[in-house]
């Protein structure tokens, strides 16, 4: 668990170093360019970092695991990300709504619910009559939220275009079918050994599906909007979760070797 450990404490500095960048003065200040570089720059290194931490990860993962798939599946929704991300900040002057940016960006669904499918398949777990009825509560509640208050009103909102609402409702039930099969999966994991490694994968779901909630809601300014920490800490979160699994896989090759 060293490495993770470590990947914890490198994770928290980086976070905390762009934290600075958004929310201390004068380091905030969006009309200084060097400020405004540094903090572009530190927050796709972030979204690198995370990729990265996806990737070795998964490399140290057991071959035969189903689960390996999955991790590749998030893996490849976050580079997806990175790509949309830097297609719109780079043009962000020239792209309408929906743009080449969103069908990368749209990428990090299909991945990300490809990936849950497959962690769902492990170990084939049946769930108990209770577990599905506290699966079913809380998904239902959590869609019952989004929709009245936040996807009806923002679809039904005659000031937006017709695409923008659209495209934004798309994202936003994409994230609530990402976060209702995210609770069965928690369930299915919970109590067991790899319950914290899909702690930390639904826990940095929930934060990158609040964030961009609240971007297609609140519109911000694109470059240097306080959500980009909220970003960067999901993603984050996703990049520690795949370490924790690779760290339990390497613990469990030593366990058999003893």
């Amino acid at each position: 668990m060293r490495t993770f450990w470590w990947g914890v404490i490198v994770s928290i500095l980086l976070f905390l170093t762009t934290a600075l960048f958004y929310l201390v003065p004068p380091l905030n200040d969006a009309s200084n360019s060097a400020f405004l570089l540094a903090s572009i720059i530190l927050t796709q290194l972030i979204l690198i970092f995370s990729a990265l931490l996806i990737l070795y990860g998964w490399l140290g993962m057991e071959k035969g695991w189903p689960g390996r798939l999955g991790w590749l599946f998030v893996f490849l929704s976050t580079i997806s990300t990175m790509i949309g991300t830097v297609i719109w900040v780079g043009l962000e002057q020239e792209l309408t709504f929906p743009s080449i940016a969103d069908f990368f960006l749209i990428l990090f669904y299909v991945f990300m619910i490809l990936a849950m499918v497959r962690f769902r398949k492990i170990g084939s777990v049946r769930f108990k009559l209770k577990e599905i009825l506290i699966g079913i509560l809380v998904s239902v509640a959590l869609a019952s939220l989004l929709l009245i208050f936040i996807v009806l009103p923002f679809l039904l909102d005659k000031t937006l275009p017709l695409g923008e609402r659209l495209f934004g409702s798309l994202y936003m039930l994409a994230h609530l079918a990402m976060l209702c099969f995210g609770v069965f999966i928690l369930i299915q994991f919970w109590g067991g050994r790899m319950s914290v490694t899909y702690i930390l994968f639904l826990a940095g779901l929930l934060i990158t599906a609040v964030a961009d909630i609240l971007f297609i809601i609140l519109e911000p300014a694109i470059v240097k909007n306080p959500l980009d920490l909220a970003y960067t800490a999901g993603y984050l979160l996703l990049g520690l979760a795949a370490l924790h699994e690779r760290s339990l896989h390497v613990q469990l090759r030593k366990e058999l070797v003893r």
